[in-house]
């Protein structure tokens, strides 16, 4: 009814005059329509509680409503799932496929993605693009699977699941009402768990875009086993894998004690012929037998010495990764 005063003959004589192109409206049914989401239930629009509506510009180009229905419906789409900030379009939508005489698809919508702070989802609450995911270092899968689990439930409570898993587990029915939280420490803990399960050769491909030196397949294979439980995200591979490339700077006290037991250290790494943990193992308990040194004592120095840290993957993943040649000169730097 709102559009009558402007449909009349005179007036459409004077925007012809006038060059102006008119916007074609769809005049929607004074009926009220009740939609079956299988999220929210039945959702009522009373009638008269949506006017008519604008299906092509004055310019020619389609609305939204319009364009969905006709895209959705020639590929007959049977299910329609997405954020109830779109729920008040579905009455437009659903008077269009009566209009066409189209079967009108099963359509549900799940509650919009909120920030830690319970505000809406934004730039300021961390990373909003899939590229910039991709820069950190997360895998597809870890953000699959997070964002799955914010409008869908596992029926055994699974939080970690594979791309398979998902699809054979999903059904409409677990799919969540209450508004879902993006938290940004639980993607970084599944990414970790994710990386922890991904295959070592696939891991050493995606990893050579964030690792800026020249090392073999086989050394950066053995360097990510051995710090792989460890990353959250890929980007932070650098800094924890710098010491495996980079001679330390940050040493611990240099003590005549500490000059002695590594000299001695060095002799006794010197005459192993076979580089294994068997060897480096009985090498350590000479020297610390010799020194009266306790084990912990021993091993956090010589992991200071080799790595410039107090703490990181394995000692003697390390040791094996650096080869003898490395660790003995490291163990001589330190020495002086």
């Amino acid at each position: 009814e709102m559009l009558q005063p402007y449909n009349t003959d005179e007036k459409k004589r004077e925007y012809e005059e006038k060059g102006i192109t008119p916007a074609i409206y769809f005049s929607m049914p004074r009926k009220d329509y009740i939609v079956n989401d299988v999220v929210k239930g039945d959702v009522v629009f009373k009638a008269g509680s949506t006017g008519d509506f604008a299906l092509l510009r004055s310019n020619g180009m389609p609305t939204y409503n319009y364009a969905c229905v006709i895209d959705d419906g020639l590929m007959k789409i049977t299910h329609v799932l997405r954020g109830d900030d779109h729920l008040s379009n579905t009455v437009k939508q659903v008077a269009l496929y009566e209009a066409f005489g189209w079967p009108t698809p099963i359509f549900g919508h799940v509650s919009m993605i909120l920030g830690p702070d319970g505000s809406k989802l934004s730039k300021r609450h961390g990373a909003t693009s899939v590229e910039e995911f991709k820069s950190r270092g997360y895998l597809p899968e870890a953000l699959v699977n997070f964002l799955a689990l914010l409008g869908w439930s596992h029926p055994e409570g699974k939080e970690i699941l594979s791309k398979d898993e998902l699809i054979s587990s999903f059904t409409l029915d677990r799919l969540v009402k209450n508004a879902a939280i993006f938290n940004p420490e639980k993607l970084k803990w599944m990414n970790a768990e994710h990386i922890k399960m991904k295959d070592i050769d696939e891991l050493v491909l995606i990893s050579r875009q964030f690792i800026d030196v020249d090392v073999s397949d086989e050394k950066l294979r053995k360097i990510l086993i051995a710090l792989k439980d460890r990353i959250e995200e890929l980007s932070q591979l650098p800094e924890m894998a710098d010491f495996f490339f980079h001679r330390p700077t940050n040493m611990p006290e240099k003590t005549p004690e500490a000059v002695e037991t590594y000299n001695n250290l060095c002799l006794e790494l010197d005459k192993i012929e076979e580089w294994n943990q068997e060897n480096i193992y009985a090498a350590f308990k000479i020297v610390m037998k010799s020194a009266k040194l306790k084990g912990k004592n021993f091993y956090m120095t010589l992991r200071q010495i080799l790595t410039g840290r107090i703490e990181g993957p394995e000692l003697i993943d390390i040791i094996e990764i650096l080869g003898k040649d490395e660790v003995v000169a490291r163990i001589k730097a330190f020495c002086g």
